[in-house]
């Protein structure tokens, strides 16, 4: 088991932006505000709660939501680098190097797990799912997110992505281990005018008038965000997560989902292959 210790913070070297991990001064701005919705959510569940905040990554949303009020976070992330920026940046929470799928937490050691983003990446996400649910105390909160792929594939190839689920499989795979179930949306579009505003983008792309276009008709700005914390209002993020709509017309592109450890020992833990 890994022993914790808080790092006493000194300036964090600059890390490159992938694509794959949120780094402050150097994301998208829209980029920026939908990650600091979701933690916006999160933090409804962390008042006085011991939390982990698992692929972490710079450690950005674990920091804000022990600002929120959780009594103690725990930020895990695969990658050294970002633990290490992590540890450097932000006081008073802990972070750890540790695989998402084999946590090295001992079993009902939180109350609260936040996971954004995360189980799209997981070659095995039954397993990931399990050991969110293994570590949480009976009656936990569970918040996690996902792309949607009904509307994200068209967005073309993530190659961080080993996964992507559609709404029905995600929740299927959430009720298989936790109870409780609520279910939100982020960023709805009307598909079929999402789908050919992206399928005309490929095709300028592919006769290769992309970026003319968009330098002229301002399409898809890539400003770059200076803020370094997120906002603890959530009526100042533009992509606010609101109720979610079973429809195949409008679809979100985000799933957002809240969902509790069942405290019934009749709910096994699933074994994973």
């Amino acid at each position: 088991m890994t022993t914790f210790t808080t790092q006493t913070p000194e300036r964090a070297s600059p890390m490159l932006f992938t694509g794959e991990r949120m780094v402050p001064g150097r994301v998208p701005v829209g980029l920026f505000r939908e990650h600091e919705a979701r933690y916006q959510c999160a933090a409804r569940y962390v008042k006085d709660k011991v939390v982990l905040d698992i692929a972490c990554g710079t450690g950005l949303g674990t920091a804000f939501l022990l600002e929120s009020g959780a009594k103690k976070c725990l930020g895990m992330d695969i990658d050294l680098e970002a633990v290490r920026y992590a540890r450097k940046e932000y006081e008073g929470c802990t972070f750890a190097v540790s695989d998402a799928a084999t946590l090295c937490l001992p079993d009902q050691a939180v109350d609260v797990v936040v996971s954004f983003e995360t189980v799209e990446h997981i070659p095995n996400p039954h397993k990931f799912l399990a050991e969110c649910r293994r570590v949480l105390r009976p009656g936990g909160v569970l918040v996690c997110s996902t792309p949607n792929h009904r509307v994200y594939r068209w967005y073309g190839s993530n190659p961080f992505h080993r996964r992507e689920f559609d709404s029905e499989e995600f929740l299927a795979e959430l009720s298989q281990r936790f109870t409780g179930l609520m279910v939100y949306s982020q960023l709805p579009v009307m598909l079929p005018a999402f789908v050919a505003k992206r399928v005309g983008l490929a095709v300028l792309d592919r006769i290769g008038v992309l970026g003319f276009a968009k330098a002229h008709l301002r399409y898809g700005s890539h400003r770059i965000s200076k803020a370094r914390k997120f906002c603890a209002n959530p009526e100042e993020s533009p992509e606010n997560i609101g109720a979610y709509e079973k429809s195949r017309l409008f679809q979100p592109v985000y799933i957002v989902a809240v969902a509790r450890k069942c405290v019934d020992s009749s709910l096994q833990q699933s074994s994973e292959h």
